[in-house]
């Protein structure tokens, strides 16, 4: 009896480690990244990068404007000495862009 209740467990335990590798992934999440100039915060979540003004919270911009299936971002920006705000995006794109209007002033490809 108790060797038939064991069996039973195993194989109910391979099945549904079998049956879950079958599954689709899960899609990326996480916090938001941050980072500021003391003005600006820069807010990479989800499907944007946003520009908020800290004075009063207030959206400067949002890259890419339309949300695209293809691009996602949680990872912080970075401000860079020469006035670039660089970001990384889950479809493997390192962008620069141009912290006062959202605009690409480049893209790698990796």
């Amino acid at each position: 009896m108790k060797t038939k209740i064991f069996f039973l467990i195993l194989i109910s335990l391979v099945s549904s480690l079998l049956l879950g590798g079958c599954a689709t992934g899960l899609p990326p999440t996480s916090w938001p990244g941050v980072v500021t100039d003391g003005k600006t915060a820069y807010i990479a979540s989800a499907a944007h990068v946003y520009a908020v003004r800290l004075e009063d919270g207030s959206e400067v911009w949002r890259f890419p404007e339309k949300a695209d299936a293809k691009k996602s971002f949680f990872a912080a920006p970075v401000l860079t000495p020469d006035g670039q705000l660089i970001v990384g995006g889950y479809d493997y794109v390192l962008y620069s862009l141009n912290p006062q209007n959202g605009q690409v002033n480049w893209q790698f490809e990796a």
